[in-house]
């Protein structure tokens, strides 16, 4: 499918479009929510890092952009991500053509049958129209978050359990390892190389090393949580426990001392995403720790079988 009359696609780059695409997305979120998180960050490294697989902008008549996709995937044998933020007042004449496009980008990347997925606001009311192109309903992620300020302080660590600062540079290999195997199997997330983890993590523009810290069982790395502050919002990004840390009180401590790193650096509200149906209870940690969900997004997904 083309796009439909008026409307121009082409693809997108850093350098020309990374402005429009933040206008987009924000004006999207004010739209559907009422307020937005956008970071030009995140969409940058999106469209910068190694998983990149393409990013295209549509145009309306007077050639203003009114909405782009992404494309990406660190495994294209298993999993394919999508996001294709339109502006309300243009979704119903374009979407169908983004869904089309990122379906046949897709199948121009993938080896074998992997799943592509697509997320939308919960609000969006999106569901019809991805339906409608082939896709299912898999799960909701939430953007859960709590208020902080400088008084916060973490609950102390089980008395086999260590919370050390994560060591720049030689800490960059450990980190890795413990984000793959605490996250492997879980829906959505491919392994990643060590190189593709030092040109997306360690050298990308949110990185902050005195934001991460390492989690010792017994004097064995179990666990690892990095942060980044966007303020005034401090954001969890991995929090991570592998299977032999689980259970002993290391993910709290984990996750209060990235609070707490946080509130220190200024953060007056703490966020992060989740998988609303995570299997290794997340959601029950972070709601323990006094956090609720901000906002929904309802992720779909088309296995690519041949034809």
């Amino acid at each position: 499918m083309s796009p439909p009359a008026g409307y121009r696609l082409r693809p997108a780059s850093v350098d020309r479009d990374l402005d429009a695409a933040v206008a987009i997305l924000r004006a999207c979120d004010l739209h559907d929510v009422g307020f937005d998180d956008v970071s030009e960050v995140w969409i940058k490294e999106d469209w910068t890092g190694s998983g990149h697989r393409g990013a295209w902008i549509v145009e309306d008549a007077e050639g203003t952009p009114c909405g782009f996709a992404n494309l990406g995937s660190t495994d294209p044998s298993s999993t394919i991500d999508s996001f294709l933020p339109v502006l309300p007042a243009h979704r119903d004449a374009v979407r169908p053509a983004l869904l089309e496009l990122i379906e046949r980008e897709a199948r121009s990347v993938a080896i074998g049958t992997p799943t592509l997925l697509a997320s939308f606001s919960a609000e969006e009311g999106a569901g019809p129209a991805v339906e409608a192109a082939g896709f299912s309903f898999a799960r909701v992620f939430w953007h859960m978050q709590r208020p902080i300020d400088a008084s916060f302080r973490p609950i102390a660590p089980p008395d086999d359990v260590r919370i050390r600062p994560y060591a720049a540079g030689d800490d960059d290999q450990l980190g890795w390892e413990l984000i793959d195997q605490a996250f492997a199997g879980h829906f959505g997330m491919d392994p990643m190389s060590l190189k593709d983890y030092l040109h997306d993590v360690i050298e990308s523009d949110s990185w902050d090393p005195s934001l991460a810290a390492i989690a010792e069982l017994d004097g064995t790395p179990v666990g690892i949580v990095t942060c980044s502050l966007l303020a005034p919002v401090g954001w969890i990004g991995d929090l991570g426990v592998i299977e032999a840390g689980r259970g002993r009180g290391v993910g709290r401590a984990l996750l209060e001392h990235g609070f707490a790193l946080l509130a220190a650096r200024g953060a007056s509200r703490i966020q992060l995403n989740v998988d609303s149906a995570n299997a290794t209870g997340a959601t029950r940690l972070y709601e323990a720790a006094g956090m609720t969900v901000r906002r929904s997004f309802d992720c779909y997904e088309k296995h690519l079988t041949p034809g």
